[in-house]
């Protein structure tokens, strides 16, 4: 479960997050609706840890993620923001099995637990047909 109490943050005398509290269950699969720069990116960017300079918890499991490993974190919390990649002509089955490198042990290849795990991420969300594409020619409203 991830919790936010009271979350609230300021970037540059700019309130961007005001007293946020919500909880989100394993399974639930959660839409983020907003106007444009509403703050819905900066609140995923400190659910993620980007931000750490928030007031009020932000609860994994009933633990503060600041005092959970990065490496930890990372196996459970992850963001990408849409206009960030790296590489243009990495695909989405290639990014996706990115997702996986915080489970390897250092400089280890994937093991085929890895391309099982992201084959079925790409099966329930129906990406069959979008998994040889670049990200960068992917539409945002996919």
């Amino acid at each position: 479960m991830l919790k936010l109490n009271n979350l609230s943050l300021t970037i540059a005398d700019n309130q961007i997050l005001n007293n946020i509290s919500v909880e989100f269950f394993e399974g639930e699969i959660v839409g983020i609706i907003g106007k444009p720069a509403s703050g819905k990116s900066v609140l995923l960017q400190t659910i993620a840890h980007y931000y750490k300079h928030y007031i009020g918890e932000i609860l994994f499991n009933a633990t503060p993620i600041h005092l959970i490993k990065k490496r930890n974190l990372a196996q459970k919390i992850s963001f990408q923001p849409q206009s960030l990649f790296y590489n243009n002509s990495i695909t989405l089955y290639d990014y996706l099995l990115s997702s996986r490198i915080p489970y390897i042990v250092f400089l280890s290849p994937f093991q085929s637990y890895d391309y099982d795990v992201v084959n079925t991420y790409i099966d329930q969300f129906e990406l069959q047909q979008y998994k040889s594409k670049p990200l960068m020619l992917l539409s945002s409203d996919i």
